[in-house]
């Protein structure tokens, strides 16, 4: 019994999210989302909008580590880096096109 309850665990994969609504900085990953662990970027996109009711364009995923979203809809989650017990931040708005980069600026001034 415990074997095949491996086998079916080892199947799946498990990331922490934010709640977008409620914790739109990503500062604490409190809820989970668990799907095969061969699934796709979009997939878990779809099962993170039912969740929150919101439309798939409307959110993009970050990689919490690193702040770098993650891309490429139709890989999987592995192709992609993300592994059980990943931290993924939902960040409402548009993502950025493929090739795009994200840049900051800040302007100091010495006096």
């Amino acid at each position: 019994m415990w074997k095949k309850e491996f086998e079916v665990e080892s199947e799946r994969l498990t990331v922490s999210i934010n709640d977008v609504m409620n914790d739109p900085d990503g500062m604490e990953f409190k809820l989970k989302i668990a799907l095969p662990s061969n699934s796709t970027l979009a997939e878990l996109k779809e099962k993170i909008a039912g969740r929150f009711s919101i439309d798939v364009g409307d959110f993009y995923l970050v990689k919490n580590f690193n702040d770098q979203e993650i891309k490429g809809q139709n890989k999987s989650l592995a192709m992609l880096g993300v592994t059980n017990d990943s931290m993924i931040k939902v960040v409402l708005g548009k993502s950025k096109s493929d090739g795009g980069f994200n840049v900051k600026l800040c302007r100091a001034q010495l006096t």
